[in-house]
């Protein structure tokens, strides 16, 4: 009999396997569902477009604009783009996680899917931002890995070499020791 693999979100307990991305998160390979992931990386991606941000590379300061709240960073156009957007919104801007009673990213119970539209395009950006998220997590840790790899392999290389050099050096003490025995049980 196989072991089955529980598949559900680390953070939130969510069992659809459809919305669950692999990611290195807090320090540890998790899973987690689309809403968490996008939830506990609000500095990776503009929480208006859904437009993820390529290993971290924000937009430049004069097109960005940071919550006053949380770490989230959406591009300055997004914010203007807004229906009740104006100059000094963008300048106080909170994102829809912070000013929104209630909000999670992924909602599948909004009214959209309840008219028979399963994934909206608003939702499909929101998956899609996720997986990027979850890719580059995945990437810098296979790099951590392959580093902490090389590390261990250059400490075994070392370890393998201060071991036959310890072995020489018991070798050769051995012998010396046997010929000092042998020159003085010959001359006795």
């Amino acid at each position: 009999m196989g072991i089955t693999k529980q598949m559900e979100c680390g953070e939130c307990g969510s069992k659809d396997p459809i919305t669950l991305h692999n990611l290195w998160y807090r320090g540890i390979y998790s899973q987690l569902c689309t809403a968490c992931v996008l939830a506990h990386h609000a500095a990776s991606f503009c929480p208006i477009c859904f437009d993820a941000y390529e290993d971290t590379k924000l937009p430049p300061p004069h097109l960005r604009v940071m919550c006053l709240r949380c770490p989230a960073v959406a591009h300055i156009s997004c914010v203007y783009s807004l229906p009740t957007s104006s100059s000094s919104s963008a300048t106080r801007y909170h994102c829809p996680q912070c000013s929104i009673p209630n909000f999670t990213f992924f909602d599948l119970n909004a009214s959209d899917v309840q008219n028979g539209n399963l994934i909206t395009k608003d939702l499909a950006k929101q998956f899609v931002a996720a997986a990027k998220i979850a890719l580059i997590s995945m990437n810098k840790a296979a790099v951590i890995a392959r580093e902490n790899a090389e590390k261990r392999a250059s400490e075994a290389v070392m370890a393998r070499k201060r071991a036959k050099e310890a072995l020489d050096r018991v070798a050769f003490l051995m012998l010396k020791e046997a010929e000092e025995d042998s020159r003085s049980s010959s001359n006795s």
